[in-house]
């Protein structure tokens, strides 16, 4: 997230099956590093692979340590998160709801923050011929990034 007149940044963020908005989580989120926690629709942390059956849905969210790390970040920061889509292309379309929250860093202080709300849907591919492969030598191509934490952008 990017906002020049900010130094500190937060997020949540969830991802939902377009048909059934409010309680069908759409794949898994798991946290990278230290910066990121996935929280359950109970408001329990989520523990091993998934969340409680009776609270499926997922947002993966920053930690104290990952705002703590913002802080003073020249105006951008990254967050990054692991997602694994649906295993079926039968779930049909998932849309990402994220909430970017960008402040002024001087807790107790909390105002004035900027909100940013994007979304973004997602439909299954029926074919990719560039779909990565597995080689000797690896998996070609990468599509990965490997920012973990918040830093100055350069």
């Amino acid at each position: 997230m990017t906002d020049t007149t900010k130094k500190a940044y937060g997020f949540e963020m969830t991802a939902r099956l377009a048909g059934n908005l409010t309680s069908a989580q759409a794949g898994d989120f798991n946290p990278v590093d230290a910066s990121t926690q996935v929280i359950c629709a109970d408001g329990s942390n989520k523990t091993g692979t998934a969340c409680p059956a009776q609270f499926p849905v997922e947002d993966i969210e920053h930690t104290l340590a990952g705002y703590s790390a913002s802080i003073n970040s020249s105006g951008t920061c990254t967050y990054t998160v692991n997602w694994t889509p649906p295993a079926s292309a039968s779930a049909g379309n998932v849309t990402i709801y994220a909430a970017a929250n960008c402040g002024i860093g001087n807790p107790p202080v909390v105002t004035p923050t900027n909100i940013y709300t994007p979304n973004l849907t997602l439909s299954p591919a029926t074919t990719n011929p560039n779909a990565p492969t597995i080689a000797p030598g690896g998996i070609v191509p990468v599509f990965s990034s490997a920012t973990t934490r918040c830093r100055p952008f350069r």
